[in-house]
């Protein structure tokens, strides 16, 4: 769904500004089979429960666009529902608005607001962000943008993992020519959460507790090739450091992403994340915490989807997912696979 709207904004007596408005809605309906829908830590050996599932995702999105100034906006919901597990339902919302206003040719100023609400499955949790960056583009072979945010997690399932936090980065990307570009990012947030420390056991006499607060920073650099496929390979190295004894994380992280034609109209597309984690002090960490996204930041995984498109608005999509994590502490395995069969329509 495509649409043309001219609108007059005054602004500080600035001219009137004309914006192209463009929109898109989509939806996808799956259902698959899920190998582990508790997302359990488990001992080496442990059988898991499979389950069937259901699952929906609805996206929605818009945007303003003018030559001084553009903002945009969207609304994602996925839902999943299992047949035998209820109790693992899930409901997720995710909301975005963000928008730039251009002082000259290669400066602008921007804003975003990000929104993140999930419930069920013992994992409730909310995210709210809100950002100001300044961006450069000389030209049309660097963009760059630094920013400053506020963020405030709140998870429900768990309130001492709870935090707020200043946080502030960068993201740079070069473009050599229209197929190949490299990206490097990096971000730093100053979390205090609303839970007190732990004790190294070693450490006499005890310290008194005090409120737990972290420093954690993360740098990336990716490659990406767009071309007759699609191709790009990146490391990134998280710190995560706490004054709470067991809760320090380094992660290392490569990732792949491939997507290519094949016959018939079928694209395949690949997205690998390896995730090598160490613990300088033992380790703590709910394992609620470290599964709470599809994503799996702090797990490895690797998502092979083809999809077929069915005219200019419909697909059909066959996914499998596979999902892997470890805790050296006790050994305990996190191990997952998802197979679904989805049919999408978009406008």
């Amino acid at each position: 769904m495509r649409a043309r709207l001219v609108c007059v904004v005054a602004v500080f007596a600035a001219p009137a500004f004309a914006f192209d408005y463009s929109g898109r809605a989509r939806g996808l309906v799956g259902l698959g089979i899920d190998t582990n829908p508790r997302r359990d830590f488990v001992s080496p050996n442990t059988i898991t429960p499979t389950d069937v599932v259901l699952q929906g995702i609805v996206n929605l999105s818009g945007g303003l666009q003018g030559e001084r100034a553009s903002l945009a906006g969207s609304y994602d919901v996925g839902a999943r529902k299992f047949l035998l597990l209820s109790s693992e339902d899930t409901i997720i919302q995710t909301v975005q608005l963000d928008g730039v206003l251009w002082a000259g040719r290669s400066f602008g100023f921007g804003f975003v607001g990000r929104a993140r609400d999930r419930r069920g499955a013992q994992r409730d949790y909310t995210d709210l962000q809100a950002e100001l960056n300044l961006q450069f583009v000389p030209d049309n072979a660097l963009d760059f943008r630094v920013w400053g945010s506020a963020h405030r997690f709140i998870f429900w399932a768990g309130f001492g993992s709870s935090f707020w936090a200043p946080e502030g980065g960068l993201t740079a990307r070069y473009r050599f020519n229209k197929r190949h570009s490299v990206t490097v990012f990096g971000n730093v947030s100053f979390r205090t959460f609303n839970s007190v420390t732990i004790a190294d056991p070693s450490e006499m006499p005890v310290p008194e507790p005090v409120v737990r607060k972290d420093f954690f920073a993360m740098a990336s650099v990716a490659y990406w090739y767009r071309g007759p496929v699609v191709f790009s390979l990146s490391y990134g190295y998280m710190d995560s450091s706490s004054n709470s004894y067991g809760w320090s994380l380094n992660q290392h992280r490569v990732g792949l992403v491939f997507g290519a034609p094949l016959f018939w109209r079928l694209m395949v597309m690949l997205d690998v994340n390896l995730r090598f984690n160490s613990y300088p002090a033992g380790i703590f960490i709910d394992d609620r915490i470290l599964t709470l996204d599809e994503a799996g930041e702090n797990l490895s995984s690797g998502v092979l989807k083809l999809v077929r498109p069915l005219g200019d608005h419909f697909e059909l999509e066959l996914r499998y997912g596979f999902y892997y994590g470890r805790l050296p502490k006790n050994d305990f395995v996190y191990l997952r696979h998802v197979g679904t069969f989805h049919f999408g329509v978009h406008f």
